[in-house]
């Protein structure tokens, strides 16, 4: 998943968004990601000045839990746009880029 994150963020940018990914770090307690507020927030969010995009990366037999379920719910009533792309994806995930 990590190559993948890699990648779609290397085509994000070639394509001129601007993209967030909170990348974990190595605490006492083993890996966290430093946020506030409820889990499950997708893994990138991208913006080329008239788009946001919600973005969460699963691998091919990734499952969505239950809070990042609730999260993609709730951010598709809003007026952005969010996905969950998965390697086998990179078609339409340049085609939703190149827009």
């Amino acid at each position: 998943e990590r190559q993948f994150l890699g990648e779609v963020l290397q085509a994000a940018i070639d394509l001129h968004w601007l993209a967030n990914h909170q990348r974990p770090a190595r605490t006492e307690t083993g890996w966290r990601t430093a946020t506030q507020g409820h889990a499950g927030f997708p893994d990138i969010v991208l913006c080329n000045g008239s788009r946001v995009l919600f973005v969460e990366l699963k691998s091919e037999k990734g499952r969505l839990t239950r809070l990042q379920t609730q999260w993609i719910s709730l951010l598709k009533r809003c007026s952005v746009e969010v996905y969950v792309w998965r390697p086998s994806d990179w078609a339409e995930i340049l085609s939703v880029l190149s827009r």
